[in-house]
C-alpha cells in the first residue's frame, strides 16, 4: 500500500508546482489568461489537488515503520 501513497503524493506535488506555474504564467503574461488552472478548473479542481496532496502525505505518515513494530514486539515479550 506504500507504493500507492508515494505515488499519489508525487502526483500532487507535481501537480502543486505546476499549479503555481501555470497561475504566474496566468497572471503575469498578457493574452495567457486561459493557461490559469483557477479560471480553468476553479474550486473542485484545487480541492482535488489538495486533497491527493493530503491522502499521500497522511497515507505516508500513517504507515508503520518496520523498526518501531520490531522493537514494540521485543518490549512487549520482556514485559510478559
Amino acid at each position: 500500500m506504500t507504493p500507492v501513497y508515494a505515488i499519489v503524493l508525487i502526483v500532487g506535488v507535481i501537480g502543486l508546482l505546476v499549479w503555481v506555474a501555470m497561475t504566474a504564467v496566468g497572471e503575469t503574461v498578457e493574452g495567457w489568461r486561459g493557461v490559469d488552472p483557477e479560471a480553468r478548473f476553479g474550486v473542485r479542481g484545487r480541492f482535488a489537488l489538495a486533497a491527493a496532496l493530503g491522502f499521500g502525505l497522511a497515507g505516508m505518515s500513517a504507515r508503520p515503520k518496520p523498526r518501531a513494530t520490531q522493537a514494540l514486539r521485543r518490549t512487549s515479550r520482556a514485559r510478559r
